[in-house]
This record gives structure tokens, sequence and C-alpha cells, in this order.
């Protein structure tokens, strides 16, 4: 079983700068969307994001639109910016190792409404990412625990258990520090694209690092 992050190791950009900043071209609130990202990116790039933080802004995103609204402005981010953004190796990756028989499992802390075409975009066999619970045709609150840090390790650990494969026979695919914990976990542990603490933690334990290069679709 392979896991991978979505942004900046599946994607080429972070896909909530991409989403906020296509938001803005016909939104006032994406240009909130985009000034409250520029803070959280500052700190996530440090290693110290406060994932209440977080989560209160995808909280702020999504409550603003009903739930059906919200799924139909998800699949036109994609077709007009998301997809362009899917790095070209990193399609070809997941496309090998199903071939292999390898399962496939997107472990993302994007909204899985955002992530989800993505995902089938992919032909991941199951994605996993933050959630909120759905009341009246409106977002509320997340679900725990959020798909971030430790709680990839609850998530990613559960699923591997429910489908019967030990973690030592599990590759993570990861960019950035938040992904250290589960990684440390899996037998197969790979640094993609990795960010500056995470190309640190990698050398420190012998992870292998791969960049994906120029080449998008």
């Amino acid at each position: 079983m392979a896991f991978f992050d979505l942004d900046e190791t599946l994607t080429d950009e972070d896909t909530d700068f991409l989403w906020a900043a296509w938001r803005s071209r016909s939104s006032l609130r994406g240009w909130v969307e985009r000034a409250w990202l520029a803070k959280l990116y500052r700190d996530y790039r440090k290693g110290g994001m406060d994932l209440d933080e977080y989560m209160r802004y995808q909280r702020f995103r999504a409550r603003s639109l009903p739930v059906d609204e919200f799924r139909e402005m998800s699949r036109a981010f994609f077709s007009d910016t998301g997809r362009s953004h899917i790095y070209r190796e990193s399609q070809e990756l997941v496309a090998a190792l199903k071939k292999q028989g390898c399962r496939t499992v997107m472990l993302t802390a994007q909204h899985d409404v955002i992530a989800g075409p993505f995902a089938e975009a992919l032909g991941m066999d199951m994605m996993i990412a933050n959630r909120f619970v759905e009341a009246g045709g409106r977002y509320t609150d997340p679900v725990l625990p959020y798909c971030i840090g430790e709680g990839k390790v609850v998530l990613g650990r559960q699923y591997a258990q429910n489908a019967g494969v030990p973690l030592e026979r599990c590759a993570f695919f990861g960019d950035s520090i938040y992904d250290a914990p589960f990684m440390g976990l899996v037998g197969h542990p790979i640094a993609a694209n990795p960010d500056l603490l995470l190309t640190e933690r990698a050398g420190r334990n012998n992870w292998p690092i791969v960049r994906f290069g120029e080449g998008r679709r």
C-alpha cells in the first residue's frame, strides 16, 4: 500500500493557495482567504502552524457556501486550475504502482471536497482527508482527528489495519515535516519534493528523497 500527501507532493503548488487565487477572481472572500493563508503558510514553513487555526480557515472557506454549491465549485476549480498542477511524474508513479498491484491512498490535510477531484483524476483507490459535519445543507464542525500531523498517523494506521496491510509493507510519500510522524512508522518512507525541515529529517533517518521535474499535466 502506498500513501501520498497531496500538496506539493502530487502537485507542484499548494492547493489551498491555488483555490484562494481562483476564488479571488470572482469573490472578495477569496482575498480574505489569501491573506489568512499567507500567515498560516509562514508558520507552516517553520514547522509551527497552529492546526486549530488551519481548521478554522477551512471552516471559514466551506461554511460560506451550501454543500452542493461547494462541491460544484470544487469540480470547476479542478477543471480550470487544479488539473494543470498535477506533476506528470506523480501521475505516472501512481499508475505504475497500481499496475503492480499496490493499493494507492491519498492522505491529505486538504478538505475532502477539494481533494476529491485530484484523487479521482489520479486513480487513487482511496482518499483520506479533512472532513466536516454536514447539517441542513451546510458544513459545521470538523471531524476529529484532523488529517494532519499526528492525525495522519491515526487515520493512516487505521486504514492499513482495516485493509490487513502491516505498516512495514506500506510506503508514504510526503513533502513536509508534518508528514514525518507517519513516515517514521511505515516501512518505506519517501520524502517527495521535501521542504527544508523534512529534507533535514530525511537525511538524518536515511529516507530516500525524490524530486519531480518541471513537467506539468
